[in-house]
């Protein structure tokens, strides 16, 4: 059998021709994603309630007002010298984080994001001082703008300026400070700024439409990330996803990034229990919703290789209804869904001394704002402000009694800190050694006076209304076929990484930096079980879709290949590099990957497994080895929308062809159709378009008057006019490709007839 690749173009769908999942991602954003339309404002006249601050409140304020003053003198001035590039219209951060940050991306951008919006905060919600920090409203505000505006001008979707970011890993935490901040002064912000803004948003979003949360360990306590939680990442995440479908309720994508805003949510606290839970969250039952956990039984969270309280209190996820109570919007109740159980740990979970670090008890200390922490902390013990925020949370969403006591205890340590400093920073050497300290000190006591105050003015109500993940139906198919999904899919590294298993997994990774067995090498894996299938299939097409290809796959001429696999003992939960099934060599198709899906012809291979045991394994690789963004990543069976799992249509019978149309018979009409659009694209040119245009008019002819050996003859010449060499240059490799597959089950049913 002669194997075809069919490489889908979305250009193909004006013929009503096989289904294309439409997102592109990675594309420059500027192109087609800002849209100022998209936009809610925030009304901050709505917010005309007079409210009566408390002392906890009060002190808060004070905490927030010193890291102001901060910010705009001591940092802006002294630490980032921002007041030498006043005259240019951003700032380059890059030049400001001196020499000994400049090298990593979150010391160059997270830093200003925090410092935006904490000001941002400060000035909205009117608690801010001029006459305490030494600038005017107006200038603070200025200076949010420009900060968060520069953050976005050197994100890689507005070109990358300076030092470019963008889909780093932290990345969507410093999108959601500096957009949060903007988002506050939208309408102070010209068009070019509020593109920047949207450009950067969207495209951070849009990397978690088709990847699914993460998680430290999986339900049967398989420990995918050793010693390291991810509620932090996973946090960060439906941070911005939240803002983004907020902020802009009207994209084409909020639906689908308000979906994913509650998965990430929920996967932040997730536990070992949520795993077994029927409880219905969103319309769907808590286990449905996880396939693991990053939050102990007891609430404790393991980070850095130990039980760290600081990443129970660190989960940014705590501060949803800063965003949802902007716009009049319930929260959801996956915002404090399991905040319960995690606050616990902080509050009720007992340590026995030895063999934890003297002197034991419970993390928080009665009647204290000291922490203690069981097995040390390698951030340092000065560190108060991320417990005052989770406290805050605790208080305002009303999951524990004491919560507004510790808030007060913790709060107040952060203000005693403060004031040993006549400038507003915060800490002494070795207190808290994270580089960016005193920026998160902005952050969290911006967070937490935010939410008191919206706590205040609007309050906080939380919905249970289902939600569904958005997406387009799979293309319809005839009577005689059906699909078949991969019943497993996941990929393997080499070198360092060769006994790791990367399942769960939502793509199959494939690249070749330094040959297979490098640890930069990656290479995916998929299996189909046909044991179920009752009749034998006449074709099988299997469709393999991209969920991202490398920004340098074209440039390089990187392609990839799909190989047989004959073992098909292997498992995905285990398959790891150092395990992996012998390649047979037997290369089924070749291409060059592009950002849509691809078809491929396995018939033979299909029927094989068929009439065997019902198993078929393959094998995706790159070819070229090459550094750099020369990823491409396939969907895998864990994609939430189908149109991005891996899948067989298998055709039966001699009804229908199965063509590329999607369901409709092959015909000489449909290979028309396609033969005069391809003419219009310039697919197909002159005088290859007339050769071809003529057989079909003459095949046509013979199958009316019944002679069907004439017509099939004629469609061979089709074929061989199609694939004469010397008509290459009037053709190109994705049409011929097509017209090939459409014209030979247009043959095969002639000739069974």
């Amino acid at each position: 059998m002669k194997k075809t690749i069919v490489l889908l173009l979305s250009t193909v769908m004006l013929l009503q021709c096989i289904f294309i999942p439409s997102k592109i991602l990675n594309v420059k954003a500027e192109e087609n994603k800002y849209n100022n339309d998209y936009v809610a404002n925030v009304d901050f006249d709505k917010f005309d309630k007079k409210i009566k601050e408390d002392d906890l409140m009060l002190t808060v304020k004070k905490t927030l007002l010193n890291a102001n003053k901060y910010a705009l003198n001591g940092w802006y001035k002294d630490k980032k010298h921002l007041d030498t590039q006043e005259d240019q219209e951003y700032y380059n951060l890059y030049k400001a984080a001196g020499s000994s940050l400049n090298n990593v991306n979150e010391y160059i951008y997270r830093f200003p994001a925090a410092q935006a919006f904490g000001l941002a905060v400060s000035l909205k919600t009117g608690a801010y001082d001029e006459s305490y920090t030494g600038v005017s409203e107006e200038e603070a505000k200025n200076y949010v703008i420009k900060l968060s505006t520069s953050v976005a001008y050197a994100h890689k979707s507005n070109g990358g300026n300076y030092k470019p970011w963008g889909d780093d890993w932290q990345a969507a935490h410093w999108a959601y400070y500096a957009g949060y901040a903007a988002w506050l002064f939208w309408d102070d912000l010209n068009e070019e700024q509020k593109k920047l803004i949207l450009n950067m948003i969207t495209h951070e979003a849009d990397r978690f439409i088709n990847k699914n949360a993460d998680y430290w360990k999986l339900t049967n306590g398989k420990e995918l990330y050793p010693g390291d939680s991810k509620i932090e990442e996973d946090s960060w995440n439906s941070e911005l996803l939240n803002l983004a479908s907020h902020m802009l309720p009207r994209h084409e994508h909020a639906d689908e990034w308000y979906y994913r805003m509650i998965e990430y949510q929920l996967a932040s606290f997730s536990t070992p229990e949520m795993n077994e839970s029927d409880e219905i969250i969103h319309g769907r039952k808590a286990k449905d919703w996880v396939y693991g956990y990053n939050v102990n039984s007891d609430g404790t969270v393991i980070n850095h290789n130990r039980i760290h309280p600081a990443y129970n209190a660190a989960a940014t996820g705590v501060n949803s209804s800063i965003v949802n109570s902007l716009v009049g919007e319930k929260l959801p109740l996956a915002a404090k869904y399991n905040l319960d159980n995690l606050y616990s740990g902080l509050t009720d979970a007992t340590f026995t001394s030895p063999p934890y670090d003297a002197p034991g008890g419970t993390i928080y200390i009665k009647d204290s704002g000291e922490i203690y922490y069981p097995q040390g902390s390698d951030w340092g013990k000065g560190l108060y402000d991320v417990f005052a925020n989770i406290d805050i949370s605790a208080y305002v969403y009303g999951y524990d009694k004491d919560a507004k006591k510790w808030a007060e205890l913790h709060t107040n340590k952060v203000l005693e800190q403060q004031n040993r400093h006549e400038d507003g920073h915060t800490y002494e050497p070795n207190e808290f050694t994270y580089l960016g300290n005193e920026e998160a000190i902005s952050t969290r006591m911006g967070s937490a006076y935010m939410t008191l105050w919206l706590n205040k003015k609007v309050g906080v109500k939380f919905s249970n209304k289902p939600v569904e993940f958005p997406h387009k139906d799979l293309p319809g198919i005839e009577k005689n076929q059906e699909y078949v999904f991969a019943s497993e899919s996941t990929y393997v590294r080499g070198g360092s990484n060769a006994n790791i298993s990367y399942y769960p997994t939502d793509v199959m990774e494939v690249k070749n930096d330094g040959g297979e067995a490098s640890s930069y090498s990656r290479e995916g894996y998929l299996k189909f079980d046909l044991s179920e299938i009752e009749n034998y299939p006449k074709s099988a097409m299997l469709y393999l879709p991209v969920v991202e290809v490398g920004s340098l796959v074209e440039p390089k001429n990187i392609t990839n290949s799909i190989e047989l696999v004959d073992d098909n003992s292997w498992s995905q939960e285990n398959l790891t590099f150092k395990n992996k099934p012998q390649k047979t060599g037997e290369i089924i198709e070749t291409w060059t990957p592009i950002k849509n899906g691809l078809m491929i012809d396995i018939s033979e291979y299909v029927k094989k497994a068929y009439d065997s045991d019902g198993k078929l394994s393959l094998r995706i690789f790159s070819n070229v080895s090459s550094s750099g963004d020369t990823f491409v990543k396939y969907g895998t069976s864990r994609q939430a929308d189908p149109n991005y799992k891996p899948r067989l249509t298998l055709t039966y019978g001699n009804e229908n062809g199965g063509g590329s149309n999607g369901g409709q018979a092959v015909s000489i009409k449909v290979i028309r159709d396609l033969l005069d659009y391809y003419l219009e694209t310039g697919d197909v040119k002159n005088p290859l378009y007339n050769q071809l245009r003529n057989k079909l008019e003459q095949a046509e002819q013979f199958k009316n008057q019944g002679q069907e050996k004439q017509a099939v003859k004629h469609m061979k010449d089709f074929i061989n006019h199609l694939n004469n060499n010397a008509m290459d240059k009037f053709v190109s490799d994705q049409s011929k490709s097509l017209l090939n597959h459409d014209t030979q089950i247009l043959i095969d049913d002639w000739s069974e007839e």
